[in-house]
């Protein structure tokens, strides 16, 4: 929930319901683009909730590095600060209080 009058430092995005990767990119790209202020983002994902509409045969073979990677290249500005998933992960122990897939981001200080 963001309120347009209200200035944010931090911004957390939880992901936890079916979504098309295309559109979680652009949702999390656009708020922090509406929100020049932001200076962190903890985005949290049940991975095995996205899907594409499309193939890309230049994304990375493992899933958790190739989330990572799309997800870092939409917030330019940020650096990563912290990554945290379950390599092991079969889909059988998801917790919503605790998504196994979590990034944390810190914008760039000049």
């Amino acid at each position: 929930y963001f309120n347009q009058s209200q200035e944010y430092k931090n911004a957390l995005f939880v992901f936890n319901k079916e979504i098309e990767a295309t559109d979680l990119l652009d949702t999390i790209a656009g708020k922090v683009s509406l929100y020049p202020e932001i200076e962190k983002v903890c985005i949290a994902v049940n991975k095995f909730c996205i899907h594409s509409n499309s193939v890309n045969d230049s994304v990375d073979s493992d899933y958790d590095t190739a989330l990572l990677s799309l997800i870092s290249s939409t917030l330019p500005g940020f650096k990563l600060v912290e990554h945290i998933y379950d390599s092991e992960l079969k889909g059988d122990k998801f917790n919503f209080a605790s998504p196994y897939t979590q990034m944390y981001f810190e914008r760039w200080k000049q």
